[in-house]
Formats: C-alpha cells, structure tokens, sequence
C-alpha cells in the first residue's frame, strides 16, 4: 500500500472528505473503476492494464484538468463551416466518420494531455522519468498500437520488460493524480514513493 492509516490519522477526516466531495465534484468514479480494475485483477493481460490505465490518465485529465482548445460557443460556428467544407459526392459512411473525427476536434490530444500531467507532477515524476517527450512518445504509439493494431506502429509500440515497465510507470502516474485529489501535497507523495518498495526499483532504475 502507498500509504496506512498511520500516515493520515491525524488528518483522516479531512483526507475522507476530500475523497468523497472531489469523487462527486469531478464525476471521478469511471477513473477510479478503471484504476481499481487493474489493482484487484492480478490475472489481466499486460496490454489490458496498459490500455486501462492510459484511459483512466486520460479521463482524469479531461474531468480535472479540462482539455479545449476553445469554449464550446467558440468552436461550434467551426465546425459547422469544416462540417459545410466536405465536398459533395463523398460517401455517408465517409461524412459520418468525418463528422465523428471533427466532432472531437477541439479537444486535446493524449500527447498533450499527458504532457500537461506529467509537467503539473514534475517534482515527482523527475524520479521516475528522465526523458519526458520519450516516453510520452511511446506511450502514444504503444496506445495507438494497441488498439488499432495498425501495422506501421508495431516496430515503435513497446512490448514485454518495456511494456511493463511504462505500464508500471503510467500506475505510479494515475496514483499520483488520485493522491493529489484526495489532498496530499507533492513533497508527500514524494516521500511516500520513495518508500514504497512497489516504486523503489523504478527511481533506482532511472538514477542510474
């Protein structure tokens, strides 16, 4: 466990609160099932908990963080003018598969999603990240890879010691993010990592 009731009774209640209202708050639950189903399901193949914990990085991100480039008022007369611009004559299942990828337009890709949560924890993913855009990059591809199984990504996806060792990395990233709404500080959760024999090996690993 990250952490026992030692290291909070002094402030229990107010890390309980902070649970429960920011859970409501931030509509979290879909994140915390798909964290939980990776922790409590030791038989799930690797590519499943990568897959899983990407999305739950993702959905947190877009329920904490936000994630349009624009207001929705602001981006509507967009995409009806993009909308409007595809040429007559193309197919409906093409239109609607347009229409689709335009839709979510104004939304912010993984990469900078990612990127913004891995910049907003610096202080404690400088321990377990050295190169930040390698590593995003991979776990780009590596999400791409899986779940399109598109052939000209395969060679850039990770797989076996590596696969495991960026789905380690994504589980210590999606606590970090929950730790953070709960109510510990960074300098906490530093401390708590750091002697976290799950996480010892991988700020070894990455000082090396």
């Amino acid at each position: 466990m990250l952490f026992t009731f030692e290291h909070i009774s002094d402030r229990f209640e107010f890390f309980i609160k902070n649970w429960f209202e920011k859970i409501k708050t931030y509509s979290l639950e879909p994140v915390c099932n798909l964290y939980f189903g990776t922790l409590y399901n030791p038989h799930i193949y690797l590519e499943h908990e990568f897959l899983s914990l990407i999305q739950g990085i993702e959905s947190f991100h877009q329920r904490v963080f936000g994630g349009k480039y624009l207001s929705y008022e602001d981006y509507e007369p967009i995409y009806d003018k993009l909308i409007n611009a595809i040429p007559e004559g193309v197919s409906n299942d093409l239109r609607e598969r347009l229409k689709g990828y335009l839709k979510y337009g104004n939304e912010f890709s993984l990469r900078k999603r990612l990127k913004e949560i891995i910049d907003n924890y610096e202080k404690v993913i400088n321990e377990f990240i050295k190169d930040k855009k390698a590593f995003i990059d991979k776990v780009v591809n590596t999400r791409n890879y899986y779940t399109h199984y598109d052939k000209n990504l395969e060679e850039r996806a990770a797989r076996g010691t590596e696969l495991f060792d960026i789905t380690q990395k994504l589980k210590l990233l999606l606590e970090i993010c929950l730790l953070t709404v709960v109510g510990f500080s960074l300098e906490e959760i530093k401390d708590l990592l750091s002697k976290n024999t799950r996480y010892r090996h991988l700020i070894i690993d990455n000082n090396d």
